[in-house]
């Protein structure tokens, strides 16, 4: 069995060391999980640009949609005309003046219609945009405080072994006076407490 001397002076260094191994794991563990963050940043922020790529595209879609339904309405509106004047009815009054000006309305109404739906789909892309820049504006924020939280952690565990080393050492010193025999020669382990 080893000496109650020899033993606190293990204990001293062990306990120096996890001060030292709880720093380098607080600081390493903190980059880490702030990499990790930076990291998911970094897709949010990505996703935000997908989101305006798609707000965007939503918005060109619609038009392109709008443009379509608006000459299917002219077409209509031609036909209506054509079949009116080969019957022999006079298009610019009357009835079939009525026919022609209300297709003309149903065909803006379709248009608009369709291009307020494009607005709607791409505002809520955008929204999604949105969100997504201000999840990465929080998770950059994360990184930051995560990194500086393994800082203190670190500098806790060097703090918390350092005292540790220091109470070993006064126990030490108290029980041993730094010598492992008493004045008569005789070795004191027995009284030692530590």
């Amino acid at each position: 069995m080893a000496d109650p001397a020899t033993l606190a002076v293990v204990g001293m260094g062990a306990s120096a060391g996890a001060g030292i191994a709880g720093a380098f794991g607080s600081l390493f563990g903190g980059q880490a999980q702030s990499d990790q963050l930076s990291y998911q940043a970094g897709v949010a922020k990505m996703n935000q640009q997908i989101a305006k790529q798609n707000a965007d595209y939503s918005k060109y879609v619609g038009e392109v949609e709008a443009q379509r339904v608006g000459m299917e309405g002219r077409s209509r509106i031609g036909s209506i005309t054509a079949a009116k004047g080969a019957s022999g009815v006079e298009v610019g009054s009357g009835s079939a003046q009525d026919v022609i000006g209300s297709q003309l309305d149903i065909t803006q109404h379709d248009e608009a219609t369709t291009r307020a739906n494009a607005a709607r789909k791409a505002y809520g892309h955008e929204m999604e945009g949105f969100e997504q820049g201000e999840q990465a504006k929080l998770l950059e924020k994360g990184a930051k405080n995560t990194k500086t939280a393994s800082y203190i952690n670190a500098a806790s565990s060097l703090l918390g072994g350092a005292s540790s080393v220091a109470s070993k050492w006064s126990t030490y010193k108290t029980n041993f006076g730094g010598k492992d025999t008493d004045s008569s020669g005789i070795n004191n382990w027995a009284t030692y407490e530590g």
